[in-house]
């Protein structure tokens, strides 16, 4: 998982726009099962944080759960 930050920073929401679909386009191209396909902002807030953890849960979570169905 990617995560950005410095949101509050971005002098138009456009350029903050373009450059998280750059990130994640560069991220797509890694390889599958890598790291989780998702990037996500941190903006600022508890709340944000907060939904960045339990998607880090999230999939560590999906990832177990398919380990163990392997064995």
């Amino acid at each position: 998982m990617m995560v950005t930050t410095m949101w509050c920073n971005m002098r138009g929401p456009l350029i903050g726009k373009e450059r998280e679909a750059e990130l994640q386009r560069v991220w797509d191209k890694l390889p599958k099962g890598s790291a989780p396909p998702k990037v996500h902002r941190f903006e600022d807030s508890s709340e944000s944080a907060w939904s960045i953890v339990f998607a880090l849960l999230g999939s560590e979570i999906d990832e177990f759960e398919s380990d163990t169905r392997r064995q």
